[in-house]
């Protein structure tokens, strides 16, 4: 894992502060704010692409960087038993760097980019000096954070009582929510290190799935076929852990 100033770089063509200001608003907490403020926020930002399997941050590093991910995601990982596990992830809804709003200045744990995509990002010291400045935009952030919250506790209950089916199809689910898109550019040996389960099983699980026609797989891609299919089949910590985020709005 190389440092986040060696693996993110900033997109080569300089977009434009219009372009910048659109692409900020595809953000859900972004888009909660007032246009001018929106763009006194921009002007601090840049635009950086995810590039899978890069590291936004280094677990219990200082937070140097704030993102908020306009596509793709971001995966939170701890380690366990001498493996990453995956504990969260951040999406459009959401941004990377909440530790900075209860005042401290590190995370203990590693973010790496999961899905392609691009994030606006911010310096950390700037974000603290700027967020409460919009109350449109402070509000969306603690939201977010009580949402956060619940998932990293409904998360922590799910892996240990729910099947490797069940939790297949919750996280198939939350990245759908997240991305927007069916088609998840996903290896079952990933999978299997984000469930923090031995690829054997993943791969048993998929092809359940597949020949019950919820997902198909294959060339390093998992496709939803069928969603309210995957979702009868998840646990009931989706559905807790979805309601809580449409609660406070951001999904």
């Amino acid at each position: 894992m190389g440092s986040e100033n060696r693996t993110l770089k900033p997109r080569r063509a300089a977009p434009s502060s219009a372009t910048l200001i659109e692409d900020a608003r595809r953000n859900r907490l972004l888009a909660s704010m007032q246009r001018k403020a929106l763009s006194q926020f921009v002007d601090a930002m840049e635009l950086v692409a995810l590039r899978p399997p890069q590291v936004v941050h280094l677990r219990e590093a200082p937070l140097s960087h704030v993102y908020f991910p306009i596509s793709g995601l971001i995966s939170l990982v701890m380690p366990s038993n001498g493996k990453f596990v995956e504990t969260g992830i951040v999406g459009a809804e959401g941004f990377f760097g909440l530790p900075l709003l209860f005042g401290v200045d590190h995370c203990p744990m590693t973010a790496i980019s999961q899905l392609s995509g691009h994030a606006m990002r911010i310096q950390a010291d700037v974000f603290r000096a700027r967020f409460r400045r919009d109350a449109g935009l402070a509000s969306a952030l603690d939201r977010y954070g009580y949402a956060f919250t619940v998932m990293l506790a409904q998360g922590s209950v799910c892996n240990s009582a729910h099947s490797i089916e069940q939790r297949c199809a919750r996280w198939l689910l939350a990245a759908h929510d997240r991305v927007g898109e069916g088609e998840l550019p996903l290896t079952q040996a990933y999978l299997a290190q984000i469930l923090g389960v031995r690829r054997p099983s993943v791969s048993e699980v998929a092809e359940k799935l597949q020949r019950r026609r919820l997902i198909k797989y294959g060339q390093g891609r998992i496709t939803i076929l069928d969603r309210g299919g995957l979702e009868g089949l998840a646990c009931l910590c989706y559905s807790i852990i979805r309601s809580e985020f449409k609660r406070v709005r951001l999904m």
